[in-house]
């Protein structure tokens, strides 16, 4: 078909992809910090490795603490940053060290599309999933498609976030008079969250974030042994100085497998699902939106 084939619509979809990946090409990472307080160009400043940073997310509260993404123009800075993992600064002279985490930036890779089922959109799915033009079939990692005769119904996994904003674009642009619709599989679509609790005194003495034996690294990689490797991060509260508040997040993949893995966890349980971790209980419930 004519306006999905040919070299002018390759050439404008290529133009997009490069585009795309010039700006992803930014390294990025996730910051965590409590800057309810303090704005943007006041924690780079108190806080010198973020100089040559922006950010590239509004900051999201949780907890306490502030969630927000920061992208640099070269990569030692953020693989230092990581690396590192916890740090600590001044605000105010006098008062404790304020708490700084570093985790690598996670994008979301995982679209379902779907619309009314026809031949021109059926055409406009193949570029979607890597048949022909800008996408190639590498930067599709799986799909699968639903069976439904009268609507197409499609979950595609992209090899970076880079491929899958092209895949956004593109239907942005053409998707609506072809009735077709892109939806990024996350948490606004999907229960794929665990929250928990747990008791900051079985910790005994050391009740902060970078915790040798009870971290979110320590956590993941045994959540993984025991649930599978699904389990793609876990979070910890903490306030300002660093210290543990009691309370987490587990998150699985964004997958509606993954979903449907939570919810088997819960059968026969009342709601709520004990397992120890790291020699402390943790009391899990869904996160429900």
């Amino acid at each position: 078909m004519a306006r999905f084939s040919g070299k002018g619509s390759k050439d404008s979809d290529d133009s997009s992809h490069q585009q795309s990946r010039q700006c992803w090409q930014k390294w990025e990472i996730m910051v965590r910090c409590h800057i309810t307080d303090i704005d943007w160009p006041n924690l780079q400043q108190l806080y010198k490795p973020l100089l040559g940073a922006t950010m590239a997310m509004a900051p999201k509260a949780s907890s306490g603490t502030t969630n927000f993404f920061v992208s640099f123009d070269e990569p030692e800075t953020p693989r230092r940053l990581i690396e590192k993992q916890v740090d600590r600064f001044y605000v105010k002279e006098g008062e404790p060290l304020r708490i700084i985490v570093f985790t690598p930036a996670k994008r979301n890779t995982i679209a379902f599309i779907h619309g009314r089922a026809n031949p021109l959109a059926e055409e406009f799915i193949d570029l979607l999933l890597g048949e022909r033009g800008a996408i190639v079939r590498e930067d599709v990692l799986q799909y699968e498609r639903f069976n439904n005769k009268q609507r197409i119904q499609i979950s595609v996994r992209y090899r970076t976030r880079a491929v899958a904003e092209v895949a956004w674009q593109m239907t942005q642009r053409e998707g609506g008079w072809l009735g077709l619709q892109f939806l990024w599989l996350d948490r606004k679509i999907i229960l794929n969250e665990i929250k928990f609790r747990f008791n900051p005194a079985e910790l005994m003495h050391n009740i902060m974030i970078d915790n040798d034996m009870f971290n979110e690294n320590t956590i993941l990689i045994d959540l993984q042994q025991k649930w599978g490797q699904d389990v793609v991060k876990v979070a910890l509260y903490f306030d300002q100085y660093g210290q543990l508040t009691g309370g987490g997040l587990v998150t699985f993949d964004n997958t509606i497998e993954a979903e449907m893995h939570i919810i088997s966890l819960f059968q026969g349980t009342n709601g709520t699902l004990d397992i120890e971790s790291c020699k402390v209980k943790l009391n899990c419930q869904r996160k429900w939106g």
